[in-house]
């Protein structure tokens, strides 16, 4: 709680709204087995490989 009020005085201090308008967001593609049913595992398009 801390951490986010002063997070808070910079931002409005730099003339920024308090919060971010936007964020960063990075996955992971954990492989199957070749058992796994269809029905839990996807296709990661960006990497194209099967996993969940």
């Amino acid at each position: 709680m801390i951490h986010d009020l002063l997070r808070w005085q910079v931002r409005e201090g730099r003339g920024r709204s308090e919060d971010p308008s936007a964020i960063v967001m990075d996955t992971q593609t954990v492989h199957v087995s070749v058992n796994a049913p269809k029905e839990t595992t996807g296709l990661d398009p960006g990497k194209k490989s099967r996993g969940r």
